[in-house]
C-alpha cells in the first residue's frame, strides 16, 4: 500500500526567507517533506516479497527506476516494467582489526 506524507501536519522546522518582520511575525515555520521523512523514516517500511514491479519512470527531468506494488499502464510497454522480489536479509556487522 502506498503511504502518503500528511498535508495537515503542524508547521515546524525552518523559516523560509521573506515575509517576516523584525519580531519574527510572519506566516510561520515550514517543515519540508525531506524534514518530515528524516523525522519519520522508521515508520516507512519498504515493500517486501514477490510480485513487485520495477518501473522505468521519467520524473523531474530525470530517468530512474521506481519500485511499485501494483500493475500500471507502464507494464504494457516492453522494457519499462520488470517483476522483482525483495526480501529482508539480516545484516551482520563484523569488526575489522588492522595489523601492521
Amino acid at each position: 500500500m502506498v503511504k502518503q506524507i500528511p498535508k495537515d501536519r503542524p508547521l515546524r522546522g525552518k523559516q523560509l526567507p521573506g515575509g517576516y518582520d523584525e519580531d519574527g511575525v510572519g506566516p510561520g515555520l515550514v517543515e519540508t517533506n525531506t524534514m518530515y521523512l528524516n523525522a519519520h523514516a522508521e515508520e516507512w517500511r519498504p515493500p517486501l516479497g514477490l510480485g513487485l514491479h520495477l518501473h522505468l519512470m521519467y520524473t523531474g527531468g530525470r530517468v530512474n527506476w521506481q519500485v511499485v506494488e501494483r500493475v500500471s499502464l507502464v507494464c504494457k510497454v516492453p522494457g519499462r516494467c520488470h517483476r522483482v522480489g525483495i526480501f529482508q536479509k539480516a545484516v551482520v556487522q563484523a569488526s575489522v582489526t588492522r595489523r601492521d
